[in-house]
């Protein structure tokens, strides 16, 4: 009798240990329409047919029948990519599965009423990667095959190094974001708002997907050296220039949006090179004051003025 207790306490903890250590990913599964849509096949389950008609409203195909799923699926950006998709990720998602399972359950906590959507993976005909209609995301695959894949050649160096199985959540985390956490802080942004927001933005993608730094900002090697050695530079050249109060948008973009270099600052700074001092920023922020948290910052709940750079005791 004993024994059998001991048995049934072992089963117990070995469960508990697969819910807590292994099943990590929440039973989180994304739902294959790269599989039937570019194959002309209408799905037969009423959710993922429900996902497919959004998908065409929100892209523009207008309503989903038999032929306009025709003229999806003979599209030559659909065929061309069917069994370079089936190559790079097969019928094996897991990886993806678990890490966003992991994010959003993450940002569930966090976040004041999120609602945990359903994401589906596509065969995207756009130039955008990931498309977020309500509660339900919509990832392309054939965005995520690689640098080198033949049909990326078009594409700047810049924006191809951004195209590998490894940035997929990452961006799916931040889109989720961007639409949950919008910025939104009224007419005549400073750049110090919008750098606030983007490095609250590389710490929220941190925290729940678990990436270091050079992951969530996209940097390669090089890039992140670069950044590093110059960290000190990059913080004197934006105080030098008078960019922080700027309400030049186009301050903003230069700093913080993908880019060949971050010209506003030095031609030799890789692009984005101001999101990297914005997260520096943003985190020495959140070091020196426990009691708020990134979604406080991506919410715009501390003020972006003079207070927050002598707050934040950055000193690169």
């Amino acid at each position: 009798m004993k024994r059998s207790y001991i048995y049934m306490v072992l089963a117990v903890l070995l469960v508990l240990g697969c819910f807590t250590a292994c099943g990590n990913s929440h039973g989180f599964i994304i739902h294959r329409l790269d599989t039937q849509l570019p194959k002309g096949e209408m799905p037969e389950d009423d959710r993922s047919l429900a996902a497919a008609k959004l998908l065409f409203e929100v892209s523009g195909y207008d309503y989903l029948d038999v032929f306009t799923l025709s003229e999806y699926a003979n599209k030559e950006s659909v065929t061309a990519h069917i069994g370079s998709v089936d190559s790079v990720f097969g019928s094996d998602l897991s990886q993806e599965e678990r890490a966003l399972g992991r994010a959003l359950y993450k940002l569930s906590e966090d976040i004041p009423g999120f609602q945990m959507p359903e994401i589906y993976s596509i065969i995207s005909p756009f130039s955008q990667s990931v498309i977020v209609a309500d509660s339900v995301v919509f990832v392309g695959l054939n965005h995520y095959l690689g640098a080198s894949y033949r049909y990326y050649g078009f594409f700047p160096e810049y924006l191809r190094q951004l195209k590998n199985r490894s940035q997929l959540p990452i961006d799916v985390v931040e889109a989720i974001l961007r639409v949950k956490v919008p910025f939104n802080r009224g007419h005549n942004q400073s750049t110090l708002e919008h750098m606030i927001y983007y490095g609250a933005l590389t710490e929220a993608v941190m925290q729940s997907l678990g990436v270091d730094e050079k992951s969530a900002l996209g940097m390669t090697d090089a890039q992140m050296d670069w950044l590093k050695d110059n960290e000190q530079k990059i913080w004197h050249t934006i105080i030098e220039k008078k960019l922080l109060y700027n309400t030049d948008l186009s301050i903003a973009r230069s700093l913080l949006e993908p880019a060949p270099s971050t010209f506003v600052l030095t031609p030799d700074a890789p692009g984005r090179a101001g999101r990297f001092t914005a997260h520096k920023l943003v985190r020495s922020y959140l070091k020196n004051h426990p009691g708020v948290t990134y979604i406080d910052l991506l919410q715009g709940k501390i003020p972006a003025d003079a207070s927050f750079i002598t707050e934040s005791r950055y000193n690169p």
